[in-house]
């Protein structure tokens, strides 16, 4: 039987301040626009999630491969001699929804320059984990510990 999660039981979280995502969404996330963006290296792809302006995000790229960061991406930037096609693939109204976009997205362009699967935020981490069905689903990790979760 599937249990679901009442705003007021906040003891029931456990002890990384999780929710599943399902139950996050409804609960309610505060409105932050976020994107997230492509970035076309030397035929291979990067796909990021960014709270900021994307062309900062993309100026930030660009000075961490100048700075020699060991990124796959800053790598890759580097030896393409910073030559690259940016764009924005999607603009969102909350930063949970822009993450699971990052996960699907990586997927979707078979992101080879991303180092993982994507989901981790500002305020908020997408993480995979088994329910009690035993299925790979996901479940939203609060930053700001269990007193702040999901709370607008």
């Amino acid at each position: 039987m599937a249990k679901n999660i009442n705003s007021e039981i906040i003891e029931d979280f456990n002890s990384d301040y999780e929710l599943p995502l399902a139950d996050a969404l409804e609960r309610g996330v505060e409105d932050k626009k976020c994107y997230n963006y492509l970035l076309e290296v030397g035929g291979d792809y990067y796909v990021g999630f960014t709270t900021q302006s994307p062309d900062t995000r993309l100026t930030q790229h660009i000075e961490d491969a100048k700075n020699g960061s060991l990124q796959k991406i800053h790598v890759a930037l580097r030896r393409f001699g910073f030559l690259n096609e940016f764009s924005i693939i999607g603009e969102y109204k909350n930063e949970i929804l822009g993450l699971v976009a990052e996960i699907t997205n990586i997927k979707k362009y078979k992101a080879t320059l991303n180092s993982t699967i994507g989901g981790e935020g500002n305020k908020y981490k997408v993480v995979e984990r088994k329910n009690s069905l035993n299925e790979d689903v996901f479940f939203v990790q609060s930053k700001e510990g269990k007193q702040n979760i999901l709370l607008k």
